[in-house]
Formats: C-alpha cells, sequence, structure tokens
C-alpha cells in the first residue's frame, strides 16, 4: 500500500517540473509522514498492549536493582571492618572457638573485657562470648564499688 502511494506521490512530483529535487523532497516529506503522523498513530494503537509490559520490565529491572544495592552494601560490611588500634587482649581469638576463649576472658581487665566486647559484637557476634563478658563486665563493677 505503501509503494502505490509513494509512487503516485512521485508521479505528481515529476509534473510539477522541478527536477531531481523533489524526488529528495518527496522521500524526505515520507520519512516526516513516518515520524509525526504514522508512528505516533502505531504507538496509540499499540499502548494498550505496550505500557503493561514496559511497566512490568521497569519493575523488574528495578526489583533486580535493589538486590544488587544489598548485596554490594553487605559486601561493604564484610569489608569495612576496621584495624584494631589496640590489640587483641587474647591470642589467635579470631580462631579460637567460644569454649575456648569463655576461660580466657576471666584474665582480662575491665578495659580489655570492653574492647573485646565491641571486637565480638562487630564481627561474630557469639552469644556465649557476649553474655559471659557482660556477666564480667557486671561483677568487675560490684567489684570496684
Amino acid at each position: 500500500m505503501r509503494s502505490d502511494s509513494k509512487s503516485s506521490e512521485s508521479g505528481q512530483s515529476g509534473d510539477s517540473g522541478g527536477g531531481g529535487d523533489n524526488g529528495d523532497n518527496g522521500e524526505l516529506a515520507e520519512q516526516l509522514l513516518d515520524l509525526l503522523v504514522y508512528a505516533p498513530i502505531g504507538l496509540a494503537l499499540e499502548a494498550k498492549d505496550l505500557i503493561p509490559k514496559l511497566v512490568d520490565r521497569g519493575r523488574g529491572q528495578v526489583s533486580l536493582m535493589r538486590l544488587a544495592g544489598k548485596v554490594a552494601s553487605n559486601r561493604g560490611r564484610n569489608y569495612s571492618k576496621p584495624e584494631p588500634s589496640v590489640t587483641m587482649p587474647i591470642a589467635d581469638y579470631d580462631t579460637s572457638t567460644a569454649a575456648d576463649l569463655l576461660p580466657k576472658l576471666a584474665t582480662l581487665n575491665r578495659d580489655q573485657l570492653t574492647y573485646v566486647l565491641e571486637y565480638e559484637q562487630q564481627n561474630r557476634n557469639r552469644k556465649t562470648v557476649v553474655n559471659r563478658i557482660n556477666a564480667l563486665l557486671k561483677e568487675k563493677t560490684q567489684t570496684t564499688s
């Protein structure tokens, strides 16, 4: 259908006596019609089917980006552990089990216990270790009072 209209337009422009430029103008006019008339009409006719699909794709992309952000955030937390400014008062603390640590905690002073408590809570956060440190800190507070 379009080829018929194009040939009839080119026949009309050939009768106007404008020479070779009319062929270029006719093609430009056809492109403008495509862009400014036919494309918007086609979009309007397809919009009811396209819009829900585009919305679903957009939602999927946002969900994916949120997930990627959470993963990156969690990885950042794991790598942002500051180096301790104080040396750990218990040798091989990070490789020790909770059972190995519990008797060693009793030998620490209040400042060392506070440091170890903060370190434990920021890293492995083992409840048995945290509870024992809190109990020792409470005992040391009562004996100094």
